[in-house]
Protein backbone atom coordinates (compact mmCIF):
# COMPACT_ATOMS: atom_id res chain seq x y z
CA UNK A 1 0.00 0.00 0.00
CA UNK A 2 1.42 3.74 -1.21
CA UNK A 3 0.84 6.25 1.74
CA UNK A 4 -1.21 9.42 0.90
CA UNK A 5 0.52 12.39 1.14
CA UNK A 6 -1.44 14.69 3.87
CA UNK A 7 -3.23 17.75 1.84
CA UNK A 8 -1.59 20.95 2.10
CA UNK A 9 -2.58 23.02 5.34
CA UNK A 10 -3.10 19.92 7.59
CA UNK A 11 -1.38 19.47 10.69
CA UNK A 12 1.99 16.87 10.70
CA UNK A 13 1.01 13.49 12.07
CA UNK A 14 2.48 12.76 15.30
CA UNK A 15 4.33 9.93 14.23
CA UNK A 16 6.59 12.90 11.63
CA UNK A 17 6.78 15.19 14.48
CA UNK A 18 8.56 12.70 16.62
CA UNK A 19 10.53 11.59 13.64
CA UNK A 20 11.79 15.27 12.62
CA UNK A 21 12.12 16.93 16.07
CA UNK A 22 11.42 14.41 19.06
CA UNK A 23 14.26 12.02 18.57
CA UNK A 24 16.92 14.05 17.21
CA UNK A 25 16.31 16.08 19.95
CA UNK A 26 16.56 13.10 22.39
CA UNK A 27 19.68 11.77 20.61
CA UNK A 28 21.41 15.58 21.21
CA UNK A 29 20.21 15.62 24.86
CA UNK A 30 21.72 11.72 25.60
CA UNK A 31 24.88 12.46 24.06
CA UNK A 32 25.35 15.41 26.39
CA UNK A 33 23.89 13.65 29.66
CA UNK A 34 26.13 10.81 29.82
CA UNK A 35 29.86 10.30 28.58
CA UNK A 36 29.89 7.05 26.46
CA UNK A 37 32.10 3.88 27.44
CA UNK A 38 33.76 4.30 23.87
CA UNK A 39 34.55 8.39 25.08
CA UNK A 40 35.28 7.39 28.51
CA UNK A 41 37.88 4.82 27.41
CA UNK A 42 39.70 7.77 24.80
CA UNK A 43 39.50 10.21 27.70
CA UNK A 44 41.60 7.47 30.19
CA UNK A 45 43.93 6.81 27.11
CA UNK A 46 44.60 11.12 26.79
CA UNK A 47 43.44 12.36 29.78
CA UNK A 48 44.21 15.67 29.05
CA UNK A 49 42.23 16.04 25.89
CA UNK A 50 38.51 17.07 26.58
CA UNK A 51 36.26 14.60 24.59
CA UNK A 52 35.36 16.07 21.57
CA UNK A 53 37.03 19.33 21.76
CA UNK A 54 40.14 20.97 19.58
CA UNK A 55 43.50 20.78 20.96
CA UNK A 56 43.51 24.36 21.80
CA UNK A 57 41.08 23.74 24.48
CA UNK A 58 41.90 20.78 26.54
CA UNK A 59 43.39 22.48 29.48
CA UNK A 60 41.18 22.41 32.10
CA UNK A 61 41.53 25.45 34.22
CA UNK A 62 40.34 25.97 37.58
CA UNK A 63 39.85 29.01 39.60
CA UNK A 64 39.92 28.64 43.50
CA UNK A 65 41.00 29.72 46.84
CA UNK A 66 43.35 27.72 49.73
CA UNK A 67 40.79 27.87 52.41
CA UNK A 68 37.65 26.84 50.36
CA UNK A 69 35.55 24.01 51.11
CA UNK A 70 34.12 24.45 47.84
CA UNK A 71 37.46 24.15 46.20
CA UNK A 72 38.69 21.39 47.54
CA UNK A 73 35.61 19.37 45.81
CA UNK A 74 36.94 19.36 41.85
CA UNK A 75 40.65 20.20 43.27
CA UNK A 76 40.35 16.25 45.29
CA UNK A 77 38.02 14.70 41.96
CA UNK A 78 40.89 15.91 39.76
CA UNK A 79 43.90 14.56 42.35
CA UNK A 80 42.22 11.87 42.46
CA UNK A 81 41.93 11.22 39.18
CA UNK A 82 45.34 12.49 38.18
CA UNK A 83 44.26 14.34 35.58
CA UNK A 84 46.38 17.64 34.79
CA UNK A 85 44.85 21.05 35.04
CA UNK A 86 45.78 24.49 36.02
CA UNK A 87 45.41 26.17 39.26
CA UNK A 88 44.12 30.35 39.19
CA UNK A 89 44.25 31.22 42.66
CA UNK A 90 41.57 33.76 43.82
CA UNK A 91 42.19 35.79 46.97
CA UNK A 92 39.40 36.22 49.18
CA UNK A 93 40.70 38.08 51.77
CA UNK A 94 41.44 40.73 49.68
CA UNK A 95 38.19 40.81 47.87
CA UNK A 96 39.23 39.84 44.60
CA UNK A 97 36.22 37.61 43.68
CA UNK A 98 34.24 40.63 43.83
CA UNK A 99 36.37 42.56 41.50
CA UNK A 100 35.13 42.82 37.42
CA UNK A 101 37.29 40.87 36.24
CA UNK A 102 36.55 37.54 38.61
CA UNK A 103 32.70 38.58 38.19
CA UNK A 104 32.93 38.43 34.54
CA UNK A 105 33.87 34.42 34.72
CA UNK A 106 31.51 34.14 38.00
CA UNK A 107 28.51 36.31 38.33
CA UNK A 108 27.96 35.31 42.47
CA UNK A 109 31.39 36.48 43.14
CA UNK A 110 32.70 33.17 44.53
CA UNK A 111 34.87 30.23 44.12
CA UNK A 112 34.83 28.07 42.38
CA UNK A 113 35.06 28.23 38.56
CA UNK A 114 36.09 25.59 35.85
CA UNK A 115 36.89 26.68 32.73
CA UNK A 116 37.14 23.92 30.18
CA UNK A 117 36.35 23.35 26.17
CA UNK A 118 34.82 27.01 25.91
CA UNK A 119 33.00 26.41 28.85
CA UNK A 120 32.53 27.81 32.47
CA UNK A 121 30.96 26.40 34.93
CA UNK A 122 30.96 27.47 38.54
CA UNK A 123 29.59 25.98 41.65
CA UNK A 124 31.29 23.41 43.13
CA UNK A 125 28.46 20.53 42.81
CA UNK A 126 27.83 21.38 39.82
CA UNK A 127 31.72 21.77 38.20
CA UNK A 128 31.68 17.62 39.91
CA UNK A 129 28.80 16.93 37.90
CA UNK A 130 30.45 17.84 35.17
CA UNK A 131 33.79 16.10 35.54
CA UNK A 132 32.54 13.04 36.17
CA UNK A 133 30.20 13.41 32.70
CA UNK A 134 33.34 14.62 30.91
CA UNK A 135 36.05 12.28 32.07
CA UNK A 136 34.07 8.78 33.04
CA UNK A 137 35.93 9.24 36.42
CA UNK A 138 33.76 8.83 39.82
CA UNK A 139 30.26 8.38 37.80
CA UNK A 140 28.78 5.36 38.55
CA UNK A 141 28.01 2.81 36.78
CA UNK A 142 24.09 2.49 36.34
CA UNK A 143 21.74 4.89 35.42
CA UNK A 144 20.23 4.60 39.18
CA UNK A 145 23.23 5.47 40.60
CA UNK A 146 23.94 8.27 38.61
CA UNK A 147 21.14 9.79 40.14
CA UNK A 148 21.61 8.33 43.47
CA UNK A 149 25.41 10.34 43.15
CA UNK A 150 23.51 13.69 42.77
CA UNK A 151 20.85 13.31 45.19
CA UNK A 152 23.65 13.10 47.74
CA UNK A 153 25.24 16.46 46.24
CA UNK A 154 22.04 18.26 46.78
CA UNK A 155 21.62 16.84 50.13
CA UNK A 156 25.32 18.07 50.97
CA UNK A 157 24.33 21.75 49.74
CA UNK A 158 21.16 21.53 52.04
CA UNK A 159 22.63 19.65 54.89
CA UNK A 160 26.47 19.47 55.38
CA UNK A 161 26.57 22.98 54.55
CA UNK A 162 25.73 23.32 58.26
CA UNK A 163 29.31 21.85 58.61
CA UNK A 164 30.87 24.60 56.52
CA UNK A 165 28.70 27.15 58.36
CA UNK A 166 29.89 26.47 61.96
CA UNK A 167 33.45 26.00 60.66
CA UNK A 168 33.12 29.33 59.33
CA UNK A 169 31.86 30.69 61.88
CA UNK A 170 34.83 29.70 64.22
CA UNK A 171 37.89 30.36 61.94
CA UNK A 172 36.94 33.61 60.18
CA UNK A 173 34.08 35.18 62.16
CA UNK A 174 34.78 35.12 65.99
CA UNK A 175 32.33 38.17 66.07
CA UNK A 176 29.03 36.18 65.76
CA UNK A 177 27.12 35.78 68.17
CA UNK A 178 26.74 32.66 70.30
CA UNK A 179 23.21 32.46 69.44
CA UNK A 180 23.94 31.68 65.39
CA UNK A 181 26.38 29.71 66.09
CA UNK A 182 24.01 27.39 68.53
CA UNK A 183 21.40 27.59 65.60
CA UNK A 184 23.67 25.96 63.27
CA UNK A 185 25.69 23.69 65.19
CA UNK A 186 22.56 21.00 66.00
CA UNK A 187 21.89 21.10 62.06
CA UNK A 188 25.45 20.19 61.38
CA UNK A 189 25.53 17.52 64.14
CA UNK A 190 22.34 15.68 62.21
CA UNK A 191 23.42 16.15 59.24
CA UNK A 192 26.76 14.02 60.27
CA UNK A 193 24.58 11.56 61.87
CA UNK A 194 22.67 11.12 59.25
CA UNK A 195 25.49 10.49 57.29
CA UNK A 196 26.83 8.25 59.42
CA UNK A 197 23.18 6.36 59.46
CA UNK A 198 23.54 5.81 55.60
CA UNK A 199 27.10 4.34 55.64
CA UNK A 200 26.18 1.22 57.95
CA UNK A 201 27.07 -1.99 56.30
CA UNK A 202 29.03 0.03 53.28
CA UNK A 203 31.76 1.32 52.06
CA UNK A 204 30.73 4.29 49.84
CA UNK A 205 27.34 6.12 49.94
CA UNK A 206 26.34 5.08 46.34
CA UNK A 207 27.06 1.50 44.57
CA UNK A 208 30.41 -0.30 45.41
CA UNK A 209 33.09 2.50 44.44
CA UNK A 210 34.15 6.00 45.48
CA UNK A 211 32.09 8.32 43.52
CA UNK A 212 30.79 12.37 42.93
CA UNK A 213 28.84 11.44 46.26
CA UNK A 214 31.29 10.69 48.19
CA UNK A 215 33.85 13.55 47.02
CA UNK A 216 31.30 16.43 47.55
CA UNK A 217 30.39 15.25 50.94
CA UNK A 218 33.62 14.91 52.22
CA UNK A 219 35.14 18.10 50.43
CA UNK A 220 32.79 20.14 53.56
CA UNK A 221 33.10 17.17 56.34
CA UNK A 222 36.74 17.85 56.27
CA UNK A 223 36.77 20.86 57.76
CA UNK A 224 34.57 19.36 60.39
CA UNK A 225 37.04 19.98 63.28
CA UNK A 226 37.74 22.96 62.97
CA UNK A 227 34.16 24.14 63.67
CA UNK A 228 34.47 21.44 67.16
CA UNK A 229 32.52 18.47 65.25
CA UNK A 230 34.20 15.21 65.17
CA UNK A 231 33.76 12.70 62.65
CA UNK A 232 35.98 9.75 65.24
CA UNK A 233 32.63 10.04 67.37
CA UNK A 234 31.00 8.23 64.08
CA UNK A 235 32.51 5.03 63.48
CA UNK A 236 30.81 4.52 59.79
CA UNK A 237 31.98 8.01 58.77
CA UNK A 238 35.40 7.70 60.04
CA UNK A 239 36.03 4.51 58.30
CA UNK A 240 34.46 5.81 55.25
CA UNK A 241 37.14 8.73 55.67
CA UNK A 242 40.16 6.63 56.18
CA UNK A 243 38.59 4.59 52.87
CA UNK A 244 39.25 7.84 51.11
CA UNK A 245 42.58 9.29 52.48
CA UNK A 246 44.11 5.95 51.79
CA UNK A 247 43.45 6.37 47.62
CA UNK A 248 45.74 7.34 45.33
CA UNK A 249 46.58 10.84 44.85
CA UNK A 250 44.88 12.02 48.23
CA UNK A 251 45.64 14.86 50.37
CA UNK A 252 43.88 16.75 52.54
CA UNK A 253 43.15 20.51 51.81
CA UNK A 254 45.95 22.65 52.99
CA UNK A 255 48.37 20.17 51.38
CA UNK A 256 46.42 20.06 48.23
CA UNK A 257 45.33 23.98 47.32
CA UNK A 258 48.15 25.59 46.17
CA UNK A 259 48.15 29.47 47.42
CA UNK A 260 49.84 30.71 44.13
CA UNK A 261 49.18 30.37 40.37
CA UNK A 262 50.06 26.37 39.26
CA UNK A 263 50.40 24.13 36.53
CA UNK A 264 49.11 20.45 38.02
CA UNK A 265 51.02 17.72 35.37
CA UNK A 266 48.90 14.81 36.57
CA UNK A 267 50.02 11.31 36.83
Amino acid sequence: MVARKPPMGAPPSPSSVTSRFVRPTLRRLSAVMFVSSTDATEYERHPGKAIGAPMSDDRLVLHGSFTSSSSYKPMLFLALSGLPFSFRTVNLKNGVQKEAAHLAINRYGQVPVLRHRGLTIVMSNVILDYLARATGHFEPKTEQHRWQAREWLSWENDAITNVARVRHFARFRPDVSPEIVNFFRPQAEAALDFADKSLAGREWLVGDACSIADIGCWGRMVFAAEGGLSLDARPNLAAWRDRLMAMPGFALPYDLIPKKDTEINGR
